[in-house]
Order: C-alpha cells, then sequence, then structure tokens
C-alpha cells in the first residue's frame, strides 16, 4: 500500500475501507437538523454580538471603513494603521475595491498584516438601497475580483508557504451609508459574506466633531460585544487624533478589541432588519442622492 502523507494522524488500519461502507442507508440522522439554522437565521444586517456570559472578559471589535467615490482617489490615514501597529491592536477594515486598486501597496500591507482583516464596502461606495439587482452584483463582484488580483500577485510576491495563507476571499461586508433592503442583504449572502453594521457610531465624518468629542462618544456607548465604526479614507476627521485616547480608555475599562470575526465567534449576533447609523430612520436621507452619494 501507498504510505500516506496523513500517517501521523491515522493508522494503515484506520484509512483502509471497511466492508459495509459502501451501502447506502435510509433514515434520520442526527446531522439532518444542521441546514435548519441557515433556513431559520434572520434577516439582517448584524449590529453587535451578545457576548456569551461564560466568556470571562469584555470585547469589542474597532472597524475603519476606507471609502472610495467615482472620480477620486481617496485617502489612506496611516496614522491610524501605524497606531495600531504600535500598541498591536486588531481591527477589522471595510475597504472599497476601487481602493484596493488606486492604493495597490498600502492595501497589500493591511492583507498580509495578522493584526487586520478585510471586508468589503462596495466597489465605490453605492447605496445598495437604491439599485437595481445588476448593479448590486456588479458593485460585489467587481470588489471580490480586485481583491483576488491582488492576493493573487501577493502569492507570487510572498513565500509560498506564507502566500497559502492569504484569506482566499473577504468574509464580511458593510452597506455604504449603512443602508441595505432585502435584496441586497440577499445578494450579500449568496457570496458568502456576512453584513457588518455597527452598534456605536463615531460621528468621524463630520469636521466638527473634535478628537475629544469622537473619543467620548465611544467609550461611553461600547459595551461587550460592540462594533465600533471609525474612518481611515482621510474623511475620519480627528480619528488619528482620538484614537489614543480611544484605546487608552477601552483598556482602562478592561476591554480587549479582537476582530469582528473573532467576536462573531463567541456569542449570538444581534440582527436588525432596519438600516440606520444611532436610531431608526436617521440614514434614511441618503436614499434622496440616488446610487452614489458623497463618501463618507
Amino acid at each position: 500500500m501507498i504510505s500516506s502523507p496523513y500517517s501521523t494522524i491515522w493508522s494503515e488500519r484506520e484509512l483502509v475501507h471497511k466492508s459495509g461502507e459502501e451501502n447506502v442507508q435510509k433514515g434520520v440522522f442526527e446531522h439532518d437538523s444542521f441546514i435548519e439554522k441557515f433556513y431559520e437565521r434572520p434577516s439582517g444586517a448584524i449590529r453587535r454580538v451578545n457576548v456569551r456570559p461564560d466568556f470571562g472578559q469584555k470585547v469589542a471589535a474597532l472597524t475603519f471603513d476606507i471609502c472610495e467615490t467615482p472620480g477620486e482617489s481617496a485617502g489612506y490615514d496611516g496614522r491610524i494603521v501605524d497606531i495600531l501597529r504600535e500598541r498591536n491592536v486588531e481591527a477589522t477594515f471595510f475597504i472599497c475595491g476601487k481602493w484596493l486598486f488606486t492604493h495597490r501597496v498600502r492595501a497589500k500591507q493591511l492583507i498580509t498584516d495578522p493584526l487586520f482583516e478585510l471586508g468589503s464596502h462596495t466597489w465605490d461606495h453605492a447605496n445598495l438601497k437604491m439599485a437595481a439587482e445588476e448593479v448590486i452584483a456588479a458593485q460585489l463582484d467587481a470588489t471580490h475580483c480586485a481583491y483576488c488580483e491582488l492576493t493573487e500577485e501577493l502569492k507570487k510576491e510572498l513565500p509560498r508557504s506564507y502566500g497559502e495563507m492569504l484569506p482566499s476571499s473577504m468574509r464580511l461586508f458593510r452597506f455604504p451609508y449603512g443602508r441595505y433592503h432585502s435584496s441586497s442583504l440577499a445578494a450579500v449572502a449568496s457570496r458568502g459574506m456576512q453584513s457588518i453594521q455597527w452598534d456605536v457610531f463615531s460621528g468621524d465624518p463630520d469636521p466638527e466633531n473634535s478628537a475629544e468629542a469622537i473619543a467620548e462618544e465611544i467609550l461611553s456607548n461600547t459595551r461587550s460585544g460592540s462594533i465600533i465604526i471609525c474612518h481611515a479614507n482621510g474623511r475620519g476627521w480627528n480619528t488619528a487624533a482620538a484614537l489614543p485616547r480611544i484605546l487608552d480608555g477601552l483598556q482602562a475599562q478592561n476591554f480587549s478589541l479582537v476582530k469582528v470575526s473573532s467576536l462573531l465567534k463567541i456569542g449570538d449576533a444581534q440582527v436588525s432588519e432596519i438600516p440606520y447609523e444611532r436610531v431608526p430612520g436617521d440614514n434614511d436621507k441618503y436614499d434622496k442622492y440616488g446610487i452614489r452619494t458623497r463618501s463618507a
């Protein structure tokens, strides 16, 4: 018999066929109900996670949107990234596909950094609640293809063992302006992504908000299981200045900061069918601009 590369896990006797395994069995089996929880999954976007009581510590996810609209090359607020790296803090970045191409090197740096994970934010910050199905599909698929193109380049540039560790696709998604409806939610889910919103809104797209105000907003409203939204595309006004105070304050409150994907594993997602920033109805205003509006 040819030696198996898995012989350190299973013996040769365990690997070979056993008589009767080829027979079809009829009946009801324990795992037949596994799919039911997917049928019953509530429709909507995840706003926060109800952390299991036995987890034993306070956790939250710090997220940054990197938006880029048509006709521009948005910024890269590397000051934010530098602070996160200096303090060894995990974070999740939701990035527009167009930005991946206008900032190829910076995008690759984020992709390969184990502190960070990337999620999709459409191609050019389209309001998917206002978009036709073909536009929704294009916005999602173009961003996926842009990400795949960069990861394929990285696999050629990195040692093989490291390149093989890169995520093959983005598994998280955030709706621009926080706007969605049943069709756009379904389109995201059909592509294997989870829709991630937030329950703590920093308010950093407003240039009138000071660093102190941004930090106070976050520190006053973050609870265990919170998902915090900020921006790192040059329109997160005063966010970089606020970040050290935010991190110090959360640490003082005994929070650990994790990636969104990690947060989802330690509790039950709290889902909302209604899109909003802080309270229901407060982001309806974005719909009047149509599919694409200002970059948030």
